[in-house]
């Protein structure tokens, strides 16, 4: 999104208070969908455990979701600096980073399925 509001809006004499308002725009719209994200999914992780297991289910949640917000950007940031400093051909160029993105949302969104179940966890 940063991006495309840098290429449609690039700061001109006497318009810049055009881009900042967008950005700001953006980024209020950003946040507000991962707050609403973020609460979503801690509802279903909730739901899907045992009353008994309850705070555990949500320690191991909340403590996944924090290791991933603490190395995702650096994992992150190694990836692009490697893919351009080498000129490999594509899938392993300047997106190599975003094709690690997809490949890993790819294995989340069929262990998802595969995980499918009818009530709680046993």
């Amino acid at each position: 999104m940063f991006p495309l509001v840098s290429e449609l809006l690039a700061p001109k004499e006497g318009y810049q208070w055009v881009t900042w308002t967008v950005l700001m725009g953006v980024i209020a719209f950003r946040t507000l969908l991962d707050n609403g994200i973020f609460t979503s999914v801690m509802i279903l992780v909730s739901t899907s455990a045992k009353p008994g297991q309850l705070g555990r289910v949500n320690g191991v949640a909340q403590g996944a979701s924090s290791l991933a917000r603490t190395f995702g950007p650096a994992l992150g940031g190694i990836i692009w600096a490697w893919s351009n400093q080498n000129s490999l051909p594509f899938p392993f160029n300047h997106v190599c980073v975003f094709t690690f993105i997809f490949a890993v949302t790819g294995i989340l969104a069929i262990q998802s399925f595969v995980f499918l179940y009818d009530g709680y966890i046993d």
